[in-house]
């Protein structure tokens, strides 16, 4: 077994029916000023840092926004 480590690439994605954004969850490495980076989220306000996502944790966000 090779014991270099495995990264795992993901990007979660929330918009409207009319295509705009409402967030966006992804590690692509490209804002290294985020403190959380590579994982990072995207939305009207720009670029924030956010915890390592998983689809669960999306689903869980989406839900707590539209049901309360």
């Amino acid at each position: 077994m090779n014991d270099a480590a495995i990264r795992i690439k993901y990007k979660y994605q929330w918009q409207l029916e009319n295509d705009s954004l409402i967030a966006r969850w992804d590690n692509v490495p490209h804002h290294k000023e985020i403190s959380t980076f590579p994982h990072h989220m995207h939305n009207d306000k720009g670029v924030s840092a956010c915890r390592n996502m998983d689809l669960k944790a999306v689903i869980d966000i989406i839900l707590d926004k539209i049901v309360g």
